[in-house]
């Protein structure tokens, strides 16, 4: 599903939520102030409030999109492409699927590894495993693979056991999904900050709009 093709789902869905919310608050706003003066502007102000909390959240969204995908190289939080960057200059992406992941460096003369399902980070060594699907054999070729991100040195293994030997009990193998590493470092403290703007104002409005109700409705 295309970035495109999102944008328009999700901008419809909000709207529709907005035309509802305005529908909701108007008529709760009206049934609640009925047969009270200066209640006209309140009703306004109720059936306008879905749509400013709307292009506020929009303006807010415009806002972290350009910032996560410019400066923070992450992606924008809808659409079918996921990425962000890990620890010791590596990023992973994800098309469509949450499942299987491309694991990209930032030097150019470090490996890199596609079809990645899970990973592990343990200070500057990443471990992880691959699954490619064989077309022709109708079957999944496995692999483990070891990367060193100070010198550069990785090794690919056939299966779990030789990664471990070869690790020497050094570090405790656990792998994880491709998915929830991306969970982990996708989100800073930008993108909860973004959320506290579009809450934020929203919250307000609605305490704004009580409190007018009570005004009104003690005239």
């Amino acid at each position: 599903m295309g970035i495109i093709f999102t944008l328009i789902l999700w901008a419809t869905f909000s709207i529709l939520a907005a035309v509802l919310g305005s529908a909701v608050l108007t008529g709760l706003t009206a049934f609640l102030t009925r047969h009270r003066p200066h209640r006209y502007f309140l009703i306004l102000f109720s059936a306008l409030l879905p749509f400013l909390c709307l292009t506020w959240g929009g303006v807010v969204f415009v806002f972290q999109g350009a910032v996560n995908g410019v400066f923070l190289e992450r992606d924008i939080g809808i659409g079918d492409e996921f990425y962000c960057p890990i620890p010791n200059g590596y990023s992973i992406l994800m098309i469509d699927l949450m499942d299987h992941a491309t694991l990209i460096p930032k030097q150019k003369d470090f490996p890199s590894f596609a079809e990645v399902v899970s990973l592990q980070i343990e200070n500057q060594i990443i471990l992880g495993k691959t699954e490619q699907q064989w077309p022709l054999y109708q079957k999944r070729k496995i692999e483990y693979f070891y990367i060193n991100t100070e010198s550069g040195d990785f090794k690919i293994f056939s299966d779990i056991y030789q990664m471990k030997i070869f690790l020497e009990q050094k570090i405790k193998v656990d792998l994880a999904t491709v998915a929830s590493i991306y969970s982990k470092y996708r989100y800073t403290w930008f993108d909860y900050a973004c959320l506290l703007l579009v809450i934020t104002p929203i919250t307000v409005g609605i305490f704004i709009l009580g409190l007018g109700i009570f005004h009104v409705r003690s005239l």
